[in-house]
């Protein structure tokens, strides 16, 4: 999934750019209500930082979270399979 890169950006070290909410919700075609939702539940966002009051996500950090969630079938959990091998009888 190639990302076009912003104007200004193509100056910037883009990995280490921080986003606003409202870019990362872009970027993932989601609303910030949804981010701000994951936030405060816990363990279902991407990285964040806190800015004094303001949230800002590294860009690299969003794409890495993204590539731990790359799934090949929907019923791909993304965890090691843990079936017991069967043996030979």
């Amino acid at each position: 999934m190639p990302l076009e890169l912003l104007p200004e950006e193509k100056s910037m070290d883009t990995e280490q750019k921080l986003l606003t909410e409202t870019e990362v919700a872009k970027l993932l075609g989601l609303s910030p209500r949804t981010l701000q939702a994951w936030r405060y539940r816990g363990g279902h966002t991407p990285p964040f930082i806190k800015v004094g009051r303001s949230v800002r996500y590294r860009r690299a950090d969003v794409l890495s979270w993204l590539r731990e969630r790359q799934r090949r079938s929907t019923s791909d959990t993304g965890l090691p399979d843990r079936r017991v091998p069967e043996r030979n009888r």
